[in-house]
């Protein structure tokens, strides 16, 4: 990088740090400012230390509270410490100074943060668009009440899926009639002839599976999410292990070629 890219890259570095600790040293005058805390201990360093990694790096009181919103905050948090090294690593090469390499632990952690961005880009979208897609499906459904044509399966019929006869009314389209199952309305097991059972419709007028609660849908949202960010990290990995490969095979034919070149030279020499 010339010495105009070096100053204007500086220049940016001292705009960013001014800005930051106009914010940070507000609240920092504020905290120093409070009142002194007559029973305040240091002591004992080991079991703070411990407090820190636990609710700070693991993020654990803050997934304890909020179990969903604090495991996707945490994997937030998580995304940042994994590409700061990377980032200070950016920064220390506009200056010449870059201190991770090609080879040995750097080539690891490149990899490393390499999955990790891809797997958690794949799971948040992922995740986000298959709850999203639930909850478009639940505002759809709407309440009726059918009344079984028939007595409902017997309770000893499961874990068989079940099915009745009955009748409900659909918005715009008059009385309906049908076939219930115990996979949308599981109440209608052991119900008699006659019984009314509350039923959820989808916009067509049929009957339909109750939406999940917001929790539900979210921890399909996260099971999918995860799903597809191990698929990806392990497709990354394999697309790795073969490019290195066919990297190693192209060096070592290469290095076949130069020896084919120099090896009569230098046998010929001793």
């Amino acid at each position: 990088m010339n010495w105009p890219g070096q100053v204007v890259l500086l220049v940016a570095i001292c705009v960013s740090v001014f800005l930051f600790w106009r914010k940070f040293g507000a609240a920092l005058r504020i905290i120093l400012a409070s009142k002194p805390d007559a029973d305040f201990q240091l002591r004992p360093i080991g079991r703070r230390i411990r407090k820190v990694l636990w609710e700070v790096g693991a993020q654990g009181l803050v997934i304890a509270q909020r179990p969903l919103p604090g495991l996707a905050h945490a994997f937030v948090f998580w995304g940042f410490c994994v590409f700061a090294l990377v980032t200070l690593n950016h920064f220390a090469e506009g200056f010449g100074l870059a201190f991770l390499s090609d080879s040995g632990f750097s080539r690891f952690y490149f990899l490393f943060a390499g999955v990790f961005a891809v797997a958690v880009a794949v799971a948040s979208l992922v995740g986000s668009r298959m709850y999203q897609a639930q909850q478009a499906a639940a505002a759809s459904l709407r309440p009726a009440t059918a009344v079984l044509i028939q007595p409902g399966p017997p309770a000893d019929s499961l874990p068989r899926v079940g099915q009745v006869r009955a009748s409900w009314s659909a918005q715009g389209s008059g009385r309906q009639s049908g076939v219930l199952t115990t996979a949308t309305v599981p109440g209608i097991v052991g119900a008699a002839a006659g019984a009314r059972i509350p039923i959820w419709l989808n916009r067509l007028g049929q009957p339909a599976a109750a939406a999940s609660g917001q929790a539900v849908m979210m921890i399909y949202a996260l099971i999918a999410g995860g799903a597809v960010a191990a698929i990806a990290g392990v497709a990354l990995l394999a697309a790795y292990a073969v490019g290195r490969h066919a990297l190693d095979r192209r060096r070592l034919a290469a290095w076949e070629i130069a020896w084919a070149r120099t090896g009569p030279r230098w046998t010929a020499h001793r």
